[in-house]
């Protein structure tokens, strides 16, 4: 991303934004309510426009104006809004496999993939035939990392994805979602405002304050050497990640 900015009205959201997340690796989007991280990533997923700077994936811009363009765009990343954005009327399997029925992926091939992620988000089969309100917090938020995976795209974007798991749920959902990415080797843009899920999830941390990056390294950079006062009260008003 380069001089990424946005505005909605009068009122500036995201202010000249520069990014570079490298391939296999895991950044995560931190900062308080308001900061622009969900703008940030709506916008890299092609969902909505930029007021200016350019977006770029493999040596290609993203066009938001070009709307084949922006199919394809949306084809090489998976995104997992923050409330899952599962379709309550659809199966587990049927939302999963949703992109790939309408892309007209050979029925075959398609469940073979549902058995591939199934195994490797630890999932019985069984649970492809419930209804999003037939399963638990953490299942849900697995369906809907799965259903971002399922077509094997190059970055998987998650905006604040544990949010609403109660915190016993939400650890053990962390560690399985560490081992996915470790797994699948996938580029992964993380927004949180949990400073210990960034540590624990990501490799690169990014700390936005309304809508500028403030800093961007490795947490030990951000203890050690912060470059903005308000790190530095970022990280000590939440010591948990301490222990990680």
């Amino acid at each position: 991303m380069q001089s990424v900015s946005k505005s909605f009205g009068n009122k500036p959201v995201l202010e000249s934004i520069n990014l570079t997340v490298l391939t296999g690796q895991s950044h995560v989007l931190l900062g308080s309510s308001g900061s622009g991280k969900s703008t940030l990533l709506k916008i890299a997923m092609g969902l909505m426009p930029s007021n200016g700077g350019t977006i770029t994936l493999d040596e290609e811009h993203l066009n938001y104006a070009n709307v084949d363009a922006r199919t394809k765009w949306k084809h090489r990343l998976g995104y997992v809004p923050q409330d899952g954005g599962l379709f309550p009327h659809l199966t587990a399997e049927q939302n999963v496999s949703l992109v790939a029925q309408t892309l007209r992926w050979p029925d075959m091939e398609i469940r073979k993939r549902l058995f591939e992620l199934f195994e490797i988000f630890s999932l019985k089969p069984e649970l492809m035939a419930r209804y999003p309100h037939e399963l638990s917090g953490g299942q849900r938020q697995r369906v809907a990392v799965m259903r971002a995976v399922f077509l094997d795209p190059k970055v998987i974007l998650l905006d604040e994805p544990l949010g609403a798991l109660d915190p016993i749920v939400r650890a053990d959902v962390q560690s399985k979602l560490r081992e996915i990415f470790e797994r699948l080797q996938k580029t992964v843009l993380l927004v949180t405002h949990d400073i210990a899920e960034a540590v624990f999830l990501g490799n690169m941390l990014t700390l936005l304050k309304d809508g500028r990056v403030l800093q961007t390294g490795r947490i030990a950079e951000f203890v050690s050497s912060p470059r903005d006062p308000y790190v530095t009260q970022f990280i000590n008003a939440q010591r948990s990640w301490e222990h990680l």
